[in-house]
């Protein structure tokens, strides 16, 4: 990881992939792949449902997942192409292709009162334009900002912290609400939650597996569902995808949580044209 200041108190933080010819010549075709699914319109999308830990266990969110197809017609999935995509300063053009796509097709599918929660990069919550953006792409598809929560992994938010502290809260007046995600992992943790003011925080499926197990990690996790509650922010897991971890996350003071034993994936179809209306 390297660092750099770039002034004032906004500090850029670079994850630097690993080194050999080989290793550069392959990242550098998937480059080459997301700039043409870019341009060919590659990408889709699928909704994980969110599901309310109290009462009846309604679905309140839907989480965007993002996969990509190759030309051959094979997708794979975000984990494959996100990270270089984060090296390469790609993550903004991704989120702006996502972004109005992922509003048109919740628009067109979704339950009333439900959130559309949707993963953007570092590089765009730290570029001022994109609350425009946002602004525009929610005007266009009818949905409004209330039911809109953009989400960033807790191990970007060391990146250009002042730009980002600014773009949130512009964001937050449009009324747009903003989640951590996977949480308890990284080093900023707990520094970020009292920073940023998330309304929600996510726990990283790997801190909740070890939680099975190891009686001091399930400390961590109950630790940071009451300190998250004390900062006003609502509580999460992903990942559930076992009897097991269900049982674990029953168990703890969770407001919501998402996983294959909940609800499954589901493809979302982005229509061409979404009648005018507020939603």
């Amino acid at each position: 990881l390297a660092a750099r200041e770039r002034g004032g108190d906004d500090w850029e933080y670079e994850a630097r992939p690993g080194g050999g010819v080989a290793g550069r010549h392959g990242e550098l075709d998937w480059v080459q792949r997301i700039h043409e699914a870019l341009e060919e319109e590659r990408f889709v999308l699928a909704g994980q449902p969110v599901v309310d830990m109290a009462g009846a266990q309604e679905v309140r969110q839907v989480e965007i997942r993002l996969g990509m197809c190759d030309e051959h017609g094979a997708e794979h999935p975000a984990a494959s192409f996100l990270p270089v995509a984060e090296r390469h300063r790609l993550g903004a053009a991704i989120d702006r292709w996502v972004l109005p796509r992922a509003l048109r097709a919740f628009a067109a599918q979704s339950k009333s009162g439900a959130i559309l929660a949707l993963n953007v990069s570092a590089q765009s919550l730290t570029d001022e334009d994109f609350v425009r953006f946002v602004r525009q792409s929610l005007a266009d598809s009818g949905v409004r900002a209330s039911r809109l929560r953009l989400e960033l992994r807790e191990v970007q938010t060391a990146y250009r912290v002042g730009t980002l502290v600014r773009v949130l809260q512009a964001l937050r007046h449009t009324g747009v609400s903003f989640c951590l995600d996977d949480f308890g992992i990284g080093a900023a943790g707990f520094a970020a939650l009292r920073l940023l003011r998330p309304d929600a925080i996510k726990i990283h499926a790997d801190l909740l597996q070890a939680a099975l197990v190891d009686p001091a990690e399930r400390a961590v996790a109950e630790a940071i569902c009451h300190v998250a509650s004390a900062h006003g922010s609502e509580v999460g897991a992903t990942g559930v995808d076992t009897r097991a971890l269900f049982d674990l996350v029953g168990a703890l003071p969770l407001d919501h949580a998402q996983g294959d034993y909940l609800a499954p994936t589901e493809p979302m179809a982005v229509p061409a044209v979404v009648a005018a209306g507020r939603r």
